[in-house]
This record gives structure tokens, sequence and C-alpha cells, in this order.
């Protein structure tokens, strides 16, 4: 089973060997007992979004989850991990840790790195992917720049303060 400390303590040093170390088993692509959920510390998603045009809600939504765990205690994203079983399917979007932070940038601004790794890569290119986002330092962020639209109203308004509350992302506006 994971250990929460050892988990934090990874968080705070970018370290994504001791990620893989505390939440999957040794060399394979399979959760140890225990991270068969997500957490205030990590979300699972399937793939990481294309970079092309049209893909501008998704990245909308995974910067409310930087700011989330970024606001909280720092956190992870994992990609390649199925969340109706939490079993591997891999990513397939070739992106790195500057194409990441490049998505980022607009919704979160420069304060802080967020560390991408493509890890465990496959013949066909399939792999789990780990961003790393750190604890803030002192004080709160919020978003920068407004979204684009879904369901009628905006995923992330300039101002939006997203929080992470045990495995989901809250985005707080106006007098939430």
């Amino acid at each position: 089973m994971y250990g929460r400390d050892n988990l934090l303590k990874c968080i705070s040093k970018r370290s994504t060997k001791g990620v893989i170390r505390e939440m999957f088993e040794p060399d394979e692509i399979k959760l140890q007992w225990g991270c068969y959920k997500e957490d205030e510390l990590w979300d699972y998603k399937e793939n990481v979004p294309p970079i092309g045009k049209g893909h501008e809600p998704e990245w909308a939504k995974l910067a409310c989850d930087v700011l989330a765990f970024h606001n909280n205690k720092g956190g992870i994203l994992i990609f390649g991990i199925r969340n109706r079983d939490f079993s591997f399917v891999g990513a397939t979007h070739s992106i790195d840790t500057k194409l990441f932070n490049d998505k980022m940038r607009r919704y979160v601004g420069d304060r802080f790195w967020v560390s991408f790794s493509r890890e465990f890569i496959q013949l066909d290119q399939r792999y789990l992917g780990i961003a790393i986002i750190p604890p803030r330092s002192h004080t709160p962020l919020f978003a920068m720049a407004d979204g684009p639209m879904s369901d009628g109203r905006p995923i992330i308004k300039k101002g939006d303060y997203c929080i992470r509350v045990g495995d989901e992302t809250r985005v707080l506006r106006g007098t939430d």
C-alpha cells in the first residue's frame, strides 16, 4: 500500500520515480492496493488532450485540476489509466513538459511549473503520463483567463478559485 507521507514528499520533490514506486507495483503498470480510487492527491485520466484546435475545453478542464491541486498540497495527474476499472490503457497523444505547461499558462500563469513525464512507453507508443503539480507556497492562485464554454457556461473564468475536495475538483466563482 502506498505511503501518503512518502507521496507528499515525492510531489514536493517532483520525483516521478518516487510516484511510480509509491503508487504502482514494481516493474508493472498496475496500481498498488490503496490506489484504486481517486484522491485529494491524484486523479486519473484516460488520455492527454491533443494539442490542436478544438480541444481547448479539455485543456481548460485540466487547468482547473492543476489549479486545484496547486492550491491544496500539490498533486498528480496520471494519464493512461481508465477510471472505470483503474487499468492501464495508455495515453496516445505525444506531449512533453514544455507543451503541457504551454497549454496551462493561459489559465494558471507562470508562477509554477508542472513536471510531465512519459513512462512505460509501449511498442505502439502508448504510455503512462505523470504530471506532478507542486503545492502552493503562500498565496492561492486564481484563474488568469476565461475558458471556453461547455453546456452553456464557461468551464473556467478569470478570477475563479479551484480547490480539490476529496476526489473531485471544485471551481468556485463569484460569491462561492
